[in-house]
Formats: structure tokens, sequence, C-alpha cells
């Protein structure tokens, strides 16, 4: 998985001129807690952060 990272930062950087990159994050526990309309379905959610992107 770094590896392949790493390689997709290389090509991406050599591909164009950025002045930074977000990596960004998501905890899953804080999403459904912030939730007021409509709770999350999933009556057990992830217990770990996910990738959400890359931008």
């Amino acid at each position: 998985l770094v590896l392949g990272f790493a390689f997709f930062f290389c090509y991406v950087m050599s591909s164009g001129s950025y002045d930074y990159f977000q990596f960004v994050q998501q905890w899953p526990l804080t999403n459904c807690r912030v939730r007021i309309k409509k709770p999350c379905s999933n009556p057990r959610p992830l217990q770990y952060f996910t990738i959400h992107g890359l931008w």
C-alpha cells in the first residue's frame, strides 16, 4: 500500500504543478454523531479512520 502510494505520488508530482495536496481522512464515529435528520444506518460503524481522498 505504501509503495503504491509512493508511485502514485511521484506520478502526480511529475504530471503538473501544484501548491499543495490535501490528504483527507474521516472518522466514521464522528460522522454518525453529528447527523441530526438521518441517523447512521450501520449499527456498528467503523472504529478507525478511513481515507476520504487526496486532492
